[in-house]
């Protein structure tokens, strides 16, 4: 209470109104001072995980210092602080979009995971705001790091289960339409970890699913194994048959029924040397043509000039008989190929030992060694022309 002093009230008045307005301004400067304090505190305490402030009163000020330069320093530690604030919002706001597109890929539930770090993070309903505290973030962090190896994990798993598919698929022949189902997951056999993104491809159940169709095809597989060991044997004696080599198809069939039977053998091996032996087949067929169409075209003389040797003993070929005029043409025309037969056999012969020494085995034709034949054609014609 101010002491009554001399002179008018007026003057009373002008006397004090310098104290009164000094003691005004400084509580105006201690609510600055208190609410800029209080701010700092808040931020402070999210930051260390606290929630609210424990509030800020009048004896957490230095009354003694409420200076411009003072209030400055608060209000520059203010805005750091502030900023730092909005950089690990951001933060989190980062870390939760990253969670969550790799908890949709691998279909793992996202809210679940944020809960489990921190319940702001995964309902914001309820006004709170998200924390930002150094445990929120290092949780975070460490979700994303575990998420990611969960990710690689899975589809390294997906990408070996998808390769296996695909060599059961090829092994057993399974038609265009039969792999389309699983065509969602072959597509990943040679993606990057970074470029999987779709949802729910790497979750549980497609993984599931694909170990369960594996386990399916390797059921079937043996089965399946000898239908096409069978197909393959099928295909290899139309080879042999159609180009007269020779081969014993009952034996042949024996043997690979016996394997597979015994149950030790590798069925993709026996499956790759089966076909092969039909590459060889095949090789074997193409070399062996050219000589094939040489003893068709020898055989075809040898006909023609046993039919002319009969001719020439006919005592009524010139006789006005029906068809004579057509023996006669025949008759000349075989007279020209029986002239080049020597040299048929000659060059057939040549091409023959040719292509023993290339391949190592003996020519056969009618599953009898072609130059054996030749030879025995030469034996005859010597005998015949001593005759």
């Amino acid at each position: 209470m101010f002491s009554r002093g001399k002179g008018t009230l007026k003057q009373q008045l002008a006397n004090i109104r310098p104290a009164l307005e000094e003691r005004s301004k400084k509580d105006e400067r201690l609510k600055e001072f208190l609410k800029i304090k209080s701010q700092i505190s808040q931020i402070c305490a999210e930051i260390a995980g606290c929630g609210q402030s424990k509030g800020v009163t009048d004896q957490d000020v230095d009354q003694c210092d409420l200076t411009m330069k003072k209030l400055g320093e608060l209000i520059s530690h203010l805005d750091e602080l502030q900023n730092e604030k909005m950089l690990r919002h951001q933060k989190v706001k980062s870390h939760i979009s990253t969670i969550s597109e790799l908890s949709e890929v691998m279909s793992i539930d996202f809210s679940k995971t944020l809960n489990d770090i921190h319940p702001s993070l995964s309902d914001s309903s309820n006004g709170a705001s998200l924390s930002i505290s150094n445990d929120t973030l290092a949780s975070l962090t460490g979700a994303i790091h575990s998420l990611k190896q969960e990710k690689q994990q899975r589809l390294q798993k997906i990408q070996e289960l998808a390769k296996f598919l695909v060599e059961l698929w090829d092994l057993m022949e399974m038609a265009i339409d039969e792999r389309k189902a699983f065509s969602n997951v072959t597509r990943l056999i040679s993606a990057s970890v970074d470029e999987v993104s779709i949802r729910g491809c790497l979750s549980a159940d497609v993984i599931k699913q694909v170990e369960v169709e594996v386990q399916r095809l390797n059921v079937l597989k043996a089965s399946k194994m000898k239908e096409l060991v069978f197909k393959r044997q099928n295909e290899l004696e139309v080879i042999y048959k159609g180009d007269d080599m020779d081969v014993d198809s009952e034996s042949a069939r024996q043997i690979p029924t016996s394997l597979i039977e015994s149950g030790n053998i590798d069925m993709s091996k026996l499956l790759q040397n089966m076909d092969d032996r039909i590459i060889k087949a095949k090789e074997q067929a193409l070399s062996r043509r050219d000589i094939l169409d040489r003893v068709e075209k020898w055989k075809f003389a040898v006909e023609e000039e046993i039919w002319l040797d009969a001719y020439e003993r006919d005592e009524n070929r010139y006789s006005a008989v029906r068809g004579a005029h057509n023996n006669l043409k025949r008759a000349e025309k075989a007279r020209i190929l029986v002239s080049e037969i020597q040299s048929m056999v000659w060059n057939l012969t040549a091409k023959v030992k040719a292509w023993e020494a290339d391949t190592r085995v003996s020519f056969l034709y009618e599953k009898v060694p072609l130059l054996d034949s030749l030879d025995d054609y030469n034996v005859q014609q010597k005998q015949k022309s001593r005759v």
